[in-house]
């Protein structure tokens, strides 16, 4: 049967009444006192018999309110005056495709200016949507692919007659460096059920490393082009347009990172 037994907020009741309204030990009941007590839950009022009252309910959440808030002030205090971790540059192989891919999309969400990435056909539909909404966000994406594709925002660069080539390879693969910080660079199964070998690090040197051959490898597809066609202006217009995508040259905020990671 439901006990009908209620504190009223200005009348201080006996413990023993109070076991009895609940039907339980006053033991037992004088225990759970005590410990509501402690937490401000209710007051007791010093007489021959304990007797005790409930805490208005308002009154009661405003104190575990600021408790509350002192205590997260604190934590945060705390926490601030612990020294950050170094940023970890050991290079990780990854062993499950799941995780690749995740790893890979990861890093072009965290992208904050700069993406360069080589993708092969296959692998294309695996990142093609963070690439768009890392444009989208203003994030300088360029892509080097291997058959004709529209991806909004992002320059492309089209390696022609690049999808009969890897249609004899028994292999999906991409590379992608991200800010100068992070990369990953993957050779995944036809099927993609398998990592062939994968690899991803925040290493900032081989970031860098990263960054400057995707580049090369995205400049001398263009320019290869545009010089077999004789078509000149427009490769000096690719090398205008892509300047300040060279680190040491342009020291730009790939440049500027390594510099910074290793005070030099």
């Amino acid at each position: 049967m439901r006990s009908t037994f209620t504190f009223s907020r200005t009348a201080y009741v006996p413990s023993y009444s109070i076991g009895k309204g609940i039907n339980k030990p006053v033991a037992n009941v004088y225990k759970a006192l005590d410990s509501l007590g402690q937490k401000g839950g209710v007051v007791s009022a010093s007489s021959k018999n304990k007797k005790f009252g409930a805490v208005d309910w308002r009154t009661l959440l405003e104190n575990h309110k600021k408790r509350f808030d002192n205590t997260l002030e604190q934590l945060s205090e705390q926490l601030e005056s612990i020294v950050q971790p170094d940023i970890d540059e050991q290079i990780y192989q990854v062993n499950n495709c799941g995780q690749v891919i995740e790893t890979a999309i990861r890093m072009i969400n965290e992208a904050q200016s700069m993406v360069l990435a080589d993708i092969e056909p296959d692998a294309l539909p695996l990142l093609s949507s963070a690439l768009v909404q890392a444009a989208e966000r203003g994030v300088e994406v360029r892509v080097k692919l291997y058959q004709d594709e529209t991806l909004p925002g992002v320059t492309t660069v089209l390696r022609r007659h690049g999808s009969p080539i890897h249609e004899k390879a028994d292999d999906v693969a991409f590379s992608a460096s991200c800010d100068g910080s992070q990369f990953i660079i993957a050779m995944l199964s036809k099927d993609k059920r398998r990592v062939i070998q994968a690899f991803q690090s925040q290493s900032v040197l081989m970031s860098m490393t990263m960054h400057t051959q995707i580049l090369y490898g995205q400049l001398l597809t263009d320019l290869k082009d545009y010089v077999n066609n004789d078509e000149l202006e427009k490769a000096k217009t690719v090398l205008a347009e892509t300047e300040h995508l060279h680190p040491l040259s342009a020291e730009n905020t790939v440049f500027q990172r390594y510099k910074a990671r290793y005070n030099i």
